[in-house]
């Protein structure tokens, strides 16, 4: 397998690259481990939970929890670990872990489409009932990691932007990569 972190966060056509650890579906926490460039099992997810999208990461990012930025993938069809997905964004999930005895950490969640659908559309915002499992699977597996997690709202695509770019800037002053 490729060294995935290290592909651009966006393509040649000025898409979002979205990285997949897990698909949509997966009751398995699957985790990209840049060491040794394979996608391995980190655990189970609790109980009656599954990914609610394909899941995974911005390439060349980097953000306060020491991992790529987060991104999740709304499409319905199939993906499999180590599938780079071009995709535009719709919006941020902004999340606040607070891991036992630490300050808080934000961990944001960027949420994205693919470029173009098998009918060539693309999907707009994501809906309030789809925003709110969202938020309710992030805060039932961050408890199960022993995480106490809070949304802090949703933001837009500009948002988006604003989050890789920093994430960028991050992972370049940490890898020793030129801007």
């Amino acid at each position: 397998m490729s060294d995935l972190i290290r592909l651009p966060h966006h393509d040649a056509s000025g898409n979002l690259q979205v990285v997949i650890e897990a698909p949509l579906g997966s009751t398995a926490k699957l985790k990209y481990d840049a060491d040794v460039k394979i996608v391995r099992w980190e655990r189970a997810l609790p109980e009656g939970w599954a990914y609610p999208c394909a899941w995974g990461f911005i390439p060349s990012t980097l953000c306060d929890d020491g991992d790529p930025l987060d991104a999740g993938v709304l499409f319905e069809g199939s993906t499999w670990p180590g599938v780079v997905v071009p995709a535009r964004a719709i919006g941020v999930l902004r999340v606040r872990q607070f891991l036992p005895n630490s300050e808080a950490q934000h961990n944001d969640r960027v949420v994205v489409v693919p470029v173009r659908s098998s009918d060539g559309s693309c999907p707009g915002t994501p809906e309030r009932a789809l925003r709110e499992k969202l938020e309710q699977f992030f805060v039932a597996v961050g408890e199960q990691t022993g995480k106490r997690v809070e949304i802090d709202g949703w933001g837009g695509p500009e948002d988006v932007e604003r989050a890789v770019r920093e994430a960028a800037q991050r992972y370049q002053a940490s890898s020793g990569e030129g801007s």
